[in-house]
């Protein structure tokens, strides 16, 4: 465990910030406008989570943080275990664009209404087997 720490720490982008958000925001901010087309991200330790680092990163104009575990067996990062901090780094390039696993999934029900307010077509469909026969023969006499 005291290895896969060393490694966060001796990190080209690991800063000694203590968990500081805003300074770590601070760092980001003037790195993305010295090369805007770069996601610019840094690790730090946090200071009142002890086996914990910050990643800290800038896709646009907003600022993200995920904690990061380290573990024995390597390190955590969005409910995932790597083994290694470059299998780490690679899988969040990749992936830092998705929202982060919440403990509560969300189920989402289709709307009802248009955006309009209206209903939508669906609402109006009823299916060929439940329609009744609406039959009038030709012969029926009209009200007298």
């Amino acid at each position: 465990m005291a290895g896969h720490a060393r490694d966060l720490i001796s990190y080209k982008y690991y800063k000694p910030l203590g968990g500081m958000r805003d300074k770590a925001e601070e760092i980001l901010k003037e790195e993305k406008a010295k090369n805007a087309n770069k996601i610019h991200y840094v690790i730090s330790a946090a200071k009142n989570h002890p086996g914990r680092f910050l990643l800290s990163y800038l896709p646009r104009s907003r600022c993200t943080h995920e904690y990061v575990s380290v573990t024995p067996d390597g390190y955590k990062f969005r409910q995932r275990m790597f083994d290694s901090l470059g299998g780490l780094l690679k899988w969040f390039k990749e992936h830092f664009r998705e929202p982060p696993p919440s403990n509560t999934p969300v189920q989402r029900t289709p709307a009802l209404r248009t955006p309009h307010g209206g209903m939508t077509s669906t609402m109006y469909h009823t299916p060929a087997a439940h329609t009744p026969a609406f039959h009038t023969p030709a012969h029926t006499p009209g009200p007298a």
